[in-house]
């Protein structure tokens, strides 16, 4: 025996009502609806040498194609890593 669906409200104005009462219904429960989505709390990397500087000194994995010829250049130049490291690393 198959199940009845539930009716489906076809006009506007019933769409409308609902969709009213349960916004109604998530402001009283103090529940928002947030458009642009979740709010993420880590911190935007705004030093990629440095970052990438504290990887390669540590023994944290590390995929050698994470390091472009750029990131390596401006690390070796502010002397953040030895040339050393990075070839004991795998980058070249």
């Amino acid at each position: 025996m198959k199940q009845r669906q539930p009716e489906v409200p076809h006009e506007p104005l019933n769409l409308l009502a609902d969709w009213i009462s349960r916004e109604q219904l998530a402001s009283e429960l103090g529940i928002t609806a947030d458009k642009a989505g979740p709010v993420s709390t880590a911190k935007p990397i705004v030093d990629l040498p440095v970052f990438y500087a504290d990887i390669i000194n540590s023994d944290r994995y590390l995929p050698v194609s994470a390091i472009n010829n750029t990131v390596r250049d401006a690390m070796l130049g502010r002397g953040l890593v030895t040339a050393k490291r990075l070839r004991m690393r795998g980058i070249r």
